[in-house]
């Protein structure tokens, strides 16, 4: 018979290998590169085209603005700061039941990603979300979503406050050890230099 040995190993990005990468984040606190979150909207009657804004999108786009300014990292959405999995599931298919009453017709996962991108265009601008990479994963037969964060190569700010109004003065934030750091501009250091 055959089967695999212990010195098998699959290549990098297989399912099993993402899967154990997961479950070893999970076991870890937050830190520098790692945020939980346990919804993405905290709503569940968005549509992408009029966004309702509140506490827990402006808390997901400060961690994305930070991971900006920072080295990067990653956001687990689904998962409550205990480490508890929750999923995005019952957040998602509410927000498209929502969307299909309002004559919207898209897919509940597509639908979710875009009101993610909107989030991103509206609270930072159009060109970070070049730097987000959302992806779904089912882990513990539950959805979360994974959004990958790259570094920016500019001084990434948040637009929009927690009230959803336009700041009269951009909010920059960077990433600590365990949380995001408000700072000036010109504490943010890029490219090895400071300002």
């Amino acid at each position: 018979f055959c089967c695999l040995s212990p010195s098998v190993i699959p290549p990098e990005g297989w399912p099993m290998e993402e899967s154990a990468r997961i479950q070893k984040v999970l076991y870890g606190p937050e830190s520098s590169h790692v945020e939980y979150k346990p919804v993405l909207t905290g709503s569940l009657i968005d549509l992408p085209m009029s966004m309702r804004f509140n506490d827990m999108k402006y808390r997901v786009m400060k961690n994305v603005v930070a991971m900006m300014n920072s080295d990067g990292g990653e956001i687990l959405i689904g998962i409550e700061d205990d480490r508890s999995v929750k999923g995005i599931d019952r957040e998602r298919d509410a927000l498209h039941r929502y969307a299909l009453k309002n004559g919207e017709k898209a897919e509940a996962d597509d639908l979710y990603l875009q009101i993610f991108d909107r989030m991103v265009e509206l609270y930072i601008g159009k060109t970070a979300v070049r730097y987000v990479k959302p992806r779904f994963w089912t882990y513990m037969k539950k959805t979360i979503l994974i959004v990958q964060v790259q570094p920016s190569q500019s001084k990434e700010s948040l637009k929009i406050g927690k009230d959803g109004q336009q700041l009269m003065q951009e909010e920059y934030w960077i990433r600590g050890n365990s949380g995001d750091k408000r700072v000036t501009p010109k504490e943010i250091v890029k490219n090895n230099r400071v300002g």
